[in-house]
């Protein structure tokens, strides 16, 4: 009785954690994952150098809230009003008769 309980625990109590508490989860899978992958990625200096910058973003928000919030708004804007520009009439030559 007492190894069937224990695989009865062993089954539902991940389950119960992910549901439960996904941040503990969540924690546990990257701790589980994460020096395989680094070990992976410390061997070969083209995937270290893809990895940077494309975490370089992140990063850069995580340390500068504020200005990533900034700089976001300004895209934003940008593209907001590159869309309601009028399109006008194509461009005609002048000719001389």
């Amino acid at each position: 009785m007492r190894s069937l309980t224990r695989i009865i625990f062993l089954i539902v109590f991940p389950v119960v954690t992910a549901v439960a508490a996904p941040d503990i989860a969540a924690g546990e899978t990257v701790n589980y994952y994460s020096p395989p992958v680094a070990d992976f990625i410390a061997d070969r200096s083209s995937l270290r150098t893809i990895v940077r910058v494309l975490l370089a973003p992140i990063v850069f928000t995580i340390e500068n809230p504020g200005l990533a919030a900034f700089a976001f708004l300004g895209f934003v804007a940008v593209i907001w009003g590159w869309r309601r520009r009028p399109l006008g009439r194509p461009f005609k030559s002048r000719t001389t008769p």
